[in-house]
């Protein structure tokens, strides 16, 4: 992954969207950040495949992390700095990071929880259930559609 997958749209002063970096977080602390705040059992294989997942979307990791979180159908836990599972989380983006995770999603392009069903999932296939993410090697068009459609 490069510092594109941590860039966020913002508005010129010409009123363009533009990515801009976010200076605080380093890579790994961004990808940290989402893996605790989407993987709420504890699960390392599960961690590791959305890691993967996240890091193979690239430029496109926010947006996709994005509709996994607003698809919730239970609020969110905020990512606590120090905590065990926040922890394990920077363990495992370093690692997906450096290319040193064996891929258990199966080569995933999309994930949702269990108990959220997105509208792009409703037409394709799991590739595989870990602890409580399902994966999909949905096409980017149907991805792009169904996070369109929301």
């Amino acid at each position: 992954m490069t510092l594109a997958a941590t860039l966020w749209p913002v508005k010129n002063r010409h009123g363009e969207t533009v990515r801009c970096a976010n200076a605080k977080q380093s890579p790994a602390e961004h990808l940290a950040g989402l893996l605790d705040a989407i993987v709420l059992d504890g699960n390392v294989r599960a961690m590791e495949g959305v890691a993967c997942t996240l890091v193979r979307a690239g430029s496109r990791m926010q947006i996709v992390a994005d509709h996994v979180l607003s698809a919730r159908a239970y609020p969110v836990r905020l990512p606590l700095p120090g905590s065990a599972s926040r922890s394990l989380a920077m363990r495992t983006a370093r690692r997906a990071l450096a290319g040193s995770i064996d891929d258990p999603s199966r080569s995933a392009l999309a994930f949702h929880r269990i108990g959220d069903m997105p509208a792009w999932a409703r037409s394709a296939r799991p590739l595989t259930q870990i602890g409580e993410i399902v994966f999909y090697a949905v096409t980017p068009d149907t991805l792009n559609a169904g996070l369109s459609r929301g």
